[in-house]
């Protein structure tokens, strides 16, 4: 990421290293996890994880069974929200018999943010899974200089920091958005 003028007085980041603690923990407990992911550069923070372009009903059951942790990339961000949801509750009705609801948990791992349609997805899962234990929103992509202050998300472009919505993200004339929350939150 830059090294963006200005923001010096921002605290340090927080750098914690909970892969192995995650593991353990998982492992203690005998949970499993489906990530599902709706940006296909989003595989690339995972190593030694089964990553499923398909999620036809006999794919997943041998994916199930074989796998403590498995990746389903259905690249909904380049869909509406519509088509969005609807990927998401035929993945779920998919899973869903193959997972006992004690053994494993389900993450979403989307980011369409910058797409509008993150709140379709989220709700779409929750219908199809059951209600959440929790719902984490962290809007930061250091590496691809995304990041947010005082509820305003940030692109970064060279040394300058872009609310989010005065990018061409938001620009976009099917999933454009002209405030800092459009379609996030309401």
């Amino acid at each position: 990421m830059p090294t963006l003028s200005g923001y010096e007085s921002l605290p340090p980041v927080r750098i914690i290293h909970a892969r192995g603690l995650i593991r353990a923990e998982n492992e203690r407990l005998g949970l499993h996890l489906v990530v599902l992911d709706d940006d296909p550069t989003g595989c690339q923070t995972v190593y030694n994880v089964p990553v499923l372009l398909s999620w036809d009903q006999s794919t997943l059951s041998k994916a199930v069974r074989e796998n403590a942790c498995l990746y389903v990339l259905h690249n909904s961000r380049s869909v509406t929200a519509t088509e969005a949801e609807d990927l998401n509750h035929e993945i779920m009705d998919r899973l869903r018999p193959l997972l006992p609801d004690t053994q494993w948990r389900i993450v979403s791992r989307s980011d369409s943010t910058l797409r509008g349609h993150f709140r379709a997805e989220v709700e779409a899962l929750e219908q199809t899974a059951g209600p959440f234990d929790g719902l984490l929103l962290a809007p930061y992509f250091g590496e691809g200089g995304r990041l947010t202050i005082d509820d305003t998300h940030y692109v970064a472009e060279d040394d300058r920091l872009i609310p989010a919505h005065e990018t061409e993200f938001a620009r976009d004339p099917v999933f454009g958005f002209s405030t800092p929350d459009d379609g996030i939150f309401a």
